[in-house]
């Protein structure tokens, strides 16, 4: 088994065992005495200085360099439609932990679809690209 379906189904088996239940990520930050951020207001004391520092940097930018900067081709639109592989490693390179879209579905969401839900979402993404169907 190759490390990658390792880590899968490692995934899989908490998925099983922990149905929706999720342990949250612990936000925590290392202070200057070594100890860790523990409560919400500490958390908002090191990251206001940590910004105010950012805001206030006034490092100098040497402007001239950002013409020897090579310029990337931005495609506005798309000449195929998209295929059935795209869709799915688009949808396996989603990251996790990410904000939610206007409908609030997340990264996680939409990996944890069965092979089913994929199909049809791919089918919904083809009509909105072919013009046969609105979005609602």
């Amino acid at each position: 088994m190759n490390p990658r379906d390792a880590w899968e189904a490692k995934r899989d088996l908490e998925r099983w065992t922990t149905g929706n239940h999720k342990k949250t990520d612990i936000f925590r930050f290392k202070l200057d005495d070594g100890s860790h951020s523990l409560t919400d207001v500490v958390h908002v004391e090191v990251l206001s200085s940590h910004f105010e520092k950012l805001y206030h940097n006034r490092t100098p930018i040497e402007w001239t360099v950002l013409h020897d900067i090579p310029l990337r081709y931005i495609y506005t639109e798309t000449n195929y439609p998209l295929t059935k592989d795209e869709f799915l490693r688009g949808l396996q390179h989603l990251c996790y932990h990410k904000s939610t879209s206007l409908t609030g579905i997340t990264a996680e969401g939409l990996k944890a679809l069965s092979d089913t839900q994929k199909d049809r979402l791919f089918q919904i993404c083809s009509d909105l690209f072919y013009g046969t169907t609105d979005f609602p």
